[in-house]
């Protein structure tokens, strides 16, 4: 009867996870009933044919799993929404991970007894229930892996991440088989089975909660970050407030200086002293050249944040000069911020505590094979990366700007890029690839 239970409910947890996966994995129609109907009938479907054929034989071999390999396409294309080759490949690759794990599992498991590969698919044994327990759990676990990388969710370049998704899987996998070690080293005495699986049970739900404090953790630092870049943020647009106010400022000064001018050179030219009149045009052109002409493209943050950091250059007595062929319209204008900001902000940074430097930065946004390139370029009295590899900042507000290298990695990793430093010909080169969406 046990048996029976188990066999039954197997069964209806193995379907649940197969279409269950997919409905996590691909985005689905804003029909509620549709969703509720396929994920149903798929699931309810699968779980008939699954306890048909556990009590009955099947006419050849391996229908079950054909049968249920082509639900799942079917369900995936039906119901589901996203690219076709996709929702024909993802449930392929799925129910193929399965069959791996299924026989991969079975042929270790029989590798520590007497116990044959048959009593591992077909009897129902204590032996075969720790066999379905244990692959399931690993399945289970492979395709949470899949959801969370599928949307992003882990990285395997953060520390939390791999611990998590690849660590604590390692240790509630090794527990799981120590667990069978122990169990054969009894011969298989099924009144110590219980025990061994309350002990199994206890380790896989510490590491579990473990892993549930670790994602905590990660997620902590990330709304940390984004609060802090939502301090940035403010001082920046701010800065970029107080900077139109001068520059209208500076505009009606100019206005009033130039019809003043004008007023003194008409003069000048009626009393025909024209060497006079001659020197103010070129008071006047000297002033004008030494405006500062405003960055103008057709994104108007970018065009807010460039203004903002060439005044703020200059007041550090450093020129800015951009060389701008994508206006990064493709990424969020928050986004725009943080990455121009940040890199423009450790330049001047830099060259405000080396003085015998040339204060020139230069910033570059072009895109190249489908990927944006914004680099920033200064000189380096030395070699940075030797000195300081992660360009940590010496600010005493570090809890602010220490964040700056570290948002912009985030940033870029968001778009599928990466953040490069390079050092050539006592230049640094600070890189932020971001990837655009074709």
């Amino acid at each position: 009867m046990i048996g029976l239970a188990v066999e039954i409910a197997v069964n209806f947890i193995q379907q649940v996870v197969f279409i269950g996966f997919l409905y996590l994995f691909f985005d689905k129609p804003e029909n509620k009933l549709k969703n509720i109907l396929g994920f149903s009938i798929s699931v309810l479907g699968l779980f008939a044919m699954a306890t048909y054929f556990t009590f009955n034989e099947m006419t050849f071999n391996h229908l079950d799993s054909i049968i249920t390999l082509v639900v799942m396409v079917l369900y995936a294309v039906i119901f589901l929404k996203g690219a076709l080759h996709l929702r024909i490949i993802i449930p392929v690759a799925a129910f193929a991970l399965n069959l791996l794990v299924a026989y991969l599992n079975a042929l270790l498991l029989t590798s520590f007894g007497n116990h044959s590969f048959m009593d591992a698919v077909t009897f129902s044994t204590s032996f075969r229930y720790l066999y379905l327990f244990i692959g399931n759990a690993v399945y289970i676990g492979l395709l949470v892996i899949m959801l969370l990388s599928g949307r992003k969710k882990i990285k395997l370049n953060n520390i939390y991440d791999i611990i998590s998704v690849i660590v604590i899987p390692l240790l509630i996998y090794a527990s799981l088989i120590s667990a069978l070690v122990l169990y054969k080293t009894i011969d298989f005495n099924e009144s110590v089975l219980w025990y061994l699986i309350i002990i199994v049970l206890s380790l896989a739900a510490i590491a579990v909660l473990f892993w549930i404090l670790l994602f905590r953790i990660s997620k902590t630092n990330e709304i940390r970050t984004e609060l802090l870049l939502g301090k940035q943020r403010e001082e920046l647009y701010k800065d970029s407030v107080l900077s139109a106010n001068e520059k209208i400022e500076t505009i009606s000064s100019m206005k009033h200086d130039t019809y003043n001018q004008f007023m003194t050179l008409d003069a000048l030219l009626k009393s025909k002293e024209y060497e006079k009149a001659q020197e103010l045009c070129a008071e006047a052109s000297s002033k004008i050249g030494q405006t500062q002409t405003p960055f103008h493209t057709e994104n108007p943050v970018l065009n807010a944040i460039l203004n903002v950091e060439t005044e703020k250059a200059a007041g550090y007595g450093s020129v800015l000069t951009a060389e701008v062929y994508d206006t990064l319209t493709f990424i969020e204008d928050s986004d725009v911020v943080s990455i121009i900001g940040n890199l423009i902000d450790n330049a001047i940074e830099y060259l405000s505590r080396n003085e015998d430097l040339s204060k020139t930065i230069t910033l570059k946004i072009d895109t190249h094979n489908n990927f944006c390139y914004v680099t920033c370029i200064n000189p380096i009295a030395d070699s940075v990366m030797e000195s300081n590899p992660q360009l940590l900042t010496t600010k005493q507000d570090n809890l602010l700007h220490g964040k700056g290298i570290n948002i912009l990695r985030k940033t870029a990793e968001k778009y599928d890029g990466e953040l490069a430093l390079q050092e050539v010909n006592n230049e640094i080169k600070v890189s932020v690839i971001l990837e655009k969406s074709v």
